[in-house]
């Protein structure tokens, strides 16, 4: 990493103005590592809501609830690895993995999700989760978003890692 600090005029002390500006940066960038933001939504098979959620708010944990048993944590790892490949910092990812006949259990993870969470996204392919999800979010008072996904499922295999519009809805 290189700094270029360009000075106008002719200061007293150059070498102090360009220490001034390194720390400046410095502790700008520190602040930036230590921010915190947290998701919560239900797990999209397809990745693109996740992936678009990640590039939105740049969250540093996502809490997923998920109906499916098996092949999360491949289809997670894809994401991770397609994320480090574009420069992006992947965030840790907190699966909750639910049975949705067991209602306890469900509405039990997602208060716990929510409740981590700043941010609660309220769409995927999962109406159960999703109306569970926005009725927390709305009882806990949290930022609900919504991500826009209107390709058919074909499209969403195929292309997995677009950038899609998120909407923040309160």
């Amino acid at each position: 990493m290189k700094l270029i600090c360009a000075l106008h005029g002719s200061p007293p002390h150059p070498t102090d103005t360009v220490h001034m500006t390194a720390t400046f940066v410095r502790r700008l960038i520190l602040q930036w590592s230590t921010t915190t933001l947290e998701v919560a939504a239900s797990f999209d098979p397809y990745l693109s809501q996740i992936y678009s959620l990640i590039n939105a708010y740049n969250p540093t944990t996502i809490y997923l609830v998920s109906t499916y048993s098996d092949d999360v944590d491949s289809r997670i790892e894809t994401l991770r690895k397609a994320l480090i490949s574009k420069g992006i910092r992947p965030p840790i990812f907190v699966v909750a993995r639910v049975n949705p006949q067991n209602l306890e259990q469900t509405i039990k993870a997602i208060k716990d999700s929510v409740s981590r969470a700043d941010i609660v996204c309220i769409s995927g392919d999962h109406a159960i989760l999703c109306a569970a999800l926005a009725m927390e979010a709305t009882k806990q008072r949290k930022t609900i978003c919504y991500v826009i996904d209107n390709r058919p499922i074909e499209e969403r295999m195929r292309n997995p890692f677009q950038d899609l519009k998120v909407v923040s809805l309160s």
